[in-house]
């Protein structure tokens, strides 16, 4: 590198022949030597790059051109063929293979000998004339030369810098009170208002409805409250009739699900319905964060609630959160059969206060639900301000109709609003309010934050946090979905759909459907998909694919699942294909069909390939075209321990932006959650030593530990905790905090011999377990290593008829043996071993294991060396046993619970092995 022309002649005499110099010019012109070509330049202000390459005449030498014909496969095999000389070029025609092909070709030849006088010659275009050893480009003598939108030039993959500062935030605003440190904002559903067509999900022209904020004041104190945006200011104000001291046991967190909810219940069902204790409450839409709070206050007032949901799982919702409410007292409010169901439970009276949010027949339905003297309270802005009717009808029994909206809130008086305050704060104090559950987004992600809190079939609250050190914070930025339409996923792994499926679904996506080339879903997967469905109300339908080799064929299978899934296609995820055509299922030529297909909906915001090089210049092309495209690939992928649903998290980061680059090769270390090996084991010779003396001294596989139980002999009706331990010490001495807390009789499990398997130790340990208890709930807690033989354990138990809940604490699966298989990466187990444990850079090229031992432990005494290396033959034969491991295939039956610490960027919601 020369900066300074003086410099320049001892530059270009240390760069040996065919080497390259790289010069910075500033605010001059250098003259240059005749054998200097150039091969790249770039000027960045009043500063120019200029790259050089150091050529020889190459009188005398031969050169000659073969053109490349056949698959990528045969390429070599034709070069070889051609006699050497001294430089020879090959030319490709690349329009029908794509780009991808380079890179494919330039790795396979990386390695190979004997092809340093080949120059590679790509081209993209079409219609170009005749490659001649006459073109310019010659002279640079570079290995690889692609011709491409009319000009000669080079290829290669560049870092991307992502950028997580969103580039359209929908809205900014101070989120700052006076003399309010807040620390999380609510946002509210349906507070999108377009002025011109009432309540949209669309984001035209946006009003922030009043929200909820929690934080401190400059006292110290908590506190929570609600605020309203200032647009002339475009800062948060609070009104001091709507503040409350946040009480001890919520966290600010859960404080913040708490004002406006509350407020709008309070206000529709106290004071404007003025409910009376044991009257009978219908309340619509109960799920959500309203009609919670809602159910909540007409419970306390002893009232029989009814209420209505869109589907099974917010029924089971319901029933879990307010166990009061009778199943046949929820009913779907779709169509109008919950009017003839209540009117059946009342005898035909009716109830005496609805509150009521729906439109259309649903409002005359509700209606006609309302009994004599009764209260109809119409929530938000709903039909009451449009200009349907609901007919004089309703107030010949002497009933009353009043609305509530986030509006009528900072229009009470302040004798209302008092009134208001002082109920809640009194429901705070008898512990009737009881906060919801939420989902948080950082203040980067407000727009995300905006649609997911305008999606009605939410349970949970969407919260922003507004701490200062919102970037440091473990809050990622990530892509959110509009829950309206469906996604489209297929490749040939259905495992791999799946776990696209669920990264879908943890960001919004309602509905995924898989194309697959069966209809057979494993027992796992299904699981899976039903866990889906339970946890996130994500719909995953499979459908066989018969025959797709045409465009029509595609395109009419395309709208049969736009017709299925009554919405629009909003992404296609498309991932690893088989390479061959084939007349039925799913091939890689499918993705070309796709793609035309695809154009015909204007619906579609995402085209996203996945592992897969053979789609980049299909991806080049669409994004040239103006159409959605991704194609994003892993170097990492074919490593043992590839986590596609960890790596996929990148992806946010892509998918937020309004504009990316269509082709993402990503080179990442894939972590995941796999902890070094060493903390599953015992590091030091002072433990393994301790270690080692009480595997010698204890020959019972069950031991009784103290804790804050009289005993198993004593207690003899309360079924025990096994405690299965790992490797990092003697188990008794690791465990007994542990125990000491727990109210149940602890047994420790011990495994005194070591078997050839982890389900022939299990096995063992299930006859020394069923001996010490005769109830058929077994409680296993699995520590680190512990978890394998604990999940045995488990199945065997089951197998034979009996029931058990499980507790793993850093103990699943994939973590353990990934973990575990980083002592093999050289092959070299044992010394890795040996390293690892007693803390040591062992270099003993003794592959024998006793060898081994011997001349590592060598210059210990008798006792400690017999200690040391029975310490390391049992936990030897312990980590061969789990390198080892397969889970059976028989899914556990009984409730699973995973404890575990979460690294840095890692993904919460992997199940890290648990679902095999």
């Amino acid at each position: 590198v020369v900066n300074k022309q003086k410099d320049l002649e001892a530059g270009i005499s240390a760069v040996c022949s065919e080497g390259f110099l790289l010069v910075q010019i500033e605010n001059d012109s250098w003259k240059m030597k005749s054998n200097l070509n150039i091969i790249a330049e770039q000027q960045f202000g009043n500063i120019k790059y200029v790259l050089y390459r150091k050529t020889q005449p190459q009188n005398g030498h031969t050169s000659k051109i073969i053109h490349l014909n056949g698959s990528m496969s045969t390429w070599l095999r034709q070069i070889k063929k051609v006699e050497v000389c001294h430089r020879l070029y090959a030319v490709v025609h690349l329009q029908a293979l794509g780009v991808e092909i380079i890179f494919n070709y330039m790795q396979n030849i990386t390695n190979e000998l004997g092809l340093e006088h080949v120059r590679y010659v790509f081209i993209l275009d079409e219609n170009v004339p005749n490659f001649s050893l006459n073109e310019n480009f010659c002279k640079k003598d570079l290995v690889l030369n692609v011709f491409s939108n009319g000009e000669w030039g080079n290829i290669c993959l560049l870092p991307l810098v992502m950028d997580h500062k969103s580039e359209n935030e929908l809205l900014e605003f101070h989120s700052s009170l006076e003399n309010i440190k807040t620390s999380f904002l609510g946002l509210n559903q349906q507070f999108m208002l377009n002025k011109e067509n009432g309540l949209s999900s669309k984001v035209n022209h946006v009003e922030l409805a009043p929200v909820d904020f929690s934080g401190h004041l400059k006292s110290g104190s908590r506190i929570m409250g609600i605020a309203n945006l200032d647009r002339k200011t475009n800062k948060l104000a609070f009104d001091q009739y709507y503040m409350w001291e946040v009480p001890d046991s919520w966290s600010l967190q859960q404080a913040a699900t708490v004002p406006v909810p509350y407020a709008i219940a309070y206000n529709a069902l106290i004071m404007k319905a003025e409910l009376k204790r044991g009257e009978s409450v219908l309340v619509h839409a109960g799920w959500n964060i309203i009609g919670q709070a809602a159910i909540t206050l007409a419970l306390d007032y002893d009232c029989t609630v009814y209420t209505t949901v869109m589907n099974n799982e917010q029924m089971t919702f319901i029933t879990q959160r307010f166990p009061q409410i009778l199943d046949h007292h929820i009913y779907n409010y779709e169509g109008t059969a919950f009017e003839e169901g209540i009117l059946i439970e009342t005898g035909g009276k009716g109830v005496k206060v609805i509150l009521n949010c729906l439109t259309g027949s649903g409002l005359q339905a509700s209606a006609r639900c309302l009994g004599s003297y009764g209260r109809f309270v119409q929530l938000l802005q709903s039909d009451i301000n449009q200009t349907e009717t609901i007919g004089m009808y309703m107030f010949l029994r002497n009933t009353e109709l009043s609305g509530v909206s986030f509006k009528s809130l900072s229009n009470l008086s302040p004798e209302l609003k008092k009134i208001l305050h002082s109920g809640i704060k009194n429901l705070i104090h008898n512990n009737v309010i009881k906060p919801g559950c939420s989902s948080v987004f950082s203040k980067r992600q407000i727009q995300q934050a905006v649609s997911t809190s305008a999606d009605f079939t939410r349970s949970t609250k969407v919260l922003l946090s507004t701490t200062e050190n919102d970037e440091k914070s473990s809050l990622s930025q990530v892509f959110i979905s509009d829950s309206h339409g469906f996604y489209l996923a297929l490749g040939s792994e259905l495992e791999q759909c799946v776990d696209v499926a669920k990264w879908l679904a943890l960001r919004g996506v309602k509905h995924v459907v898989i194309l697959s080339k069966s209809d057979d879903v494993p027992k796992h997967l299904k699981q899976k998909i039903k866990l889906l469905k339970s946890y996130h109300n994500t719909k995953v339908t499979v459908v066989k694919v018969i025959v797709a080799n045409l465009k029509s064929d595609i395109l009419k299978l395309m709208e049969e699942v736009s017709t299925l899934c009554k919405g629009p296609l909003e992404g296609i995820f498309i991932l690893p294909l088989e390479s061959a055509d084939q007349e039925n299922g799913l091939t890689s030529s499918i993705v070309a069909r796709l793609d035309v297909a695809s154009k015909e909906f204007s619906s579609l915001k995402h085209f996203v390939c996945l592992l897969l090089k053979n789609s980049w210049s299909i991806c080049e092309k669409r994004h040239k075209e103006g159409f959605p495209a991704l194609s994003v690939y892993w170097t990492k992928q074919s490593h043992e321990n590839f986590n596609l649903l960890y790596s996929m998290r990148l992806l946010d980061s892509l998918l937020i932006l309004s504009k990316y680059d269509p082709v993402i090769v990503i080179d990442e270390e894939n972590h995941s959650c796999y902890k070094p090996v060493s903390t599953l084991l015992p590091i030091s010779l002072n433990a393994v030593a301790r270690f080692g003396e009480d595997l010698n001294s204890n020959s019972s596989w069950l031991v009784e530990m103290v804790s804050l139980s009289p005993g198993s002999k004593i207690i003899q009706g309360v079924p025990p905790v096994f405690l299965i331990p790992g490797l990092q010490g003697p188990p008794t001495e690791i465990l007994e905090p542990l125990a000491r807390k727990l109210m149940y009789p602890i047994f420790c499990v011990r495994i005194v011999e070591p078997k050839n398997t982890v389900k022939e130790t299990a096995a063992v340990l299930v006859k020394h377990i069923k001996a010490k208890q005769n109830i058929n709930i077994y409680n296993l807690v699995g520590i680190s290593w512990g978890g394998a033989i604990t999940l045995e354990i488990a199945r065997l138990l089951e197998a034979e008829g009996q029931k058990t809940r499980i507790l793993l604490i850093n103990g699943a699966p994939d973590t353990l043996q990934v973990s575990a298989q980083r002592l093999n990466e050289d092959g070299n187990f044992n010394l890795n071993l040996i390293s690892t444990v007693l803390q040591t850079e062992e270099t003993n090229e003794f592959t024998d294991w006793s060898v081994l031992l011997e001349k590592v432990l060598k210059n210990l005494s008798f006792s400690l060396k017999s200690q040391v290396s029975h310490a390391l033959t049992f936990v030897r034969s312990c980590m061969t046993m789990l390198l080892e491991y397969k889970p059976a295939g028989q899914l556990i039956q009984g409730e699973v619970s995973l404890v575990r610490t979460i690294l840095e960027n890692e993904d919460m919601d992997s199940d890290v092995g648990l679902q095999k």
